[in-house]
């Protein structure tokens, strides 16, 4: 059973870069460097990035990329791609990641990565971002 808590979704603000940056550095196994800053920083305008507070605290972060692409039909597409979904260990499974990406299903319906792993898969079953096939995505 999830726990109740007091967790705020709020989509990212410049307000937000210190609490964001002490967020990344603080990620288990994720490089936050000068090079990781500028790269955040360089995406930002074409992405939006939401934000799970708990009591005040900076606890995940979940970014959906926003590409537009021109299909085989010559129609415009806008796609996005969640590139983050990323809670601090001690609140996982409580369900910050349902809510996140409750978030995220308003800008895009259908999930997607570039990971060749079964892990995404997974993470977006229990998520109950499920679409009839699961298919590799190519492009080129």
């Amino acid at each position: 059973m999830k726990e109740n808590f007091d967790l705020q979704i709020v989509e990212y603000l410049p307000d937000h870069w210190s609490e964001v940056d002490h967020f990344w550095g603080n990620v288990p196994e994720k490089r936050w460097d000068d090079q990781a800053r500028a790269l955040w920083q360089w995406l930002q305008p074409r992405c939006k990035h939401y934000l799970a507070f708990l009591k005040g605290r900076l606890v995940a972060n979940a970014t959906l990329l926003h590409q537009e692409v021109l299909s085989q039909a010559g129609e415009q597409l806008s796609v996005g791609w969640i590139t983050d979904l990323v809670a601090t260990p001690g609140v996982q499974r409580r369900g910050i990641g349902q809510n996140l990406s409750k978030c995220l299903a308003k800008d895009a319906g259908v999930a997607a990565t570039f990971s060749q792993t079964e892990f995404p898969r997974r993470c977006f079953s229990r998520l109950n971002w499920v679409g009839p096939h699961w298919r590799p995505l190519l492009g080129k």
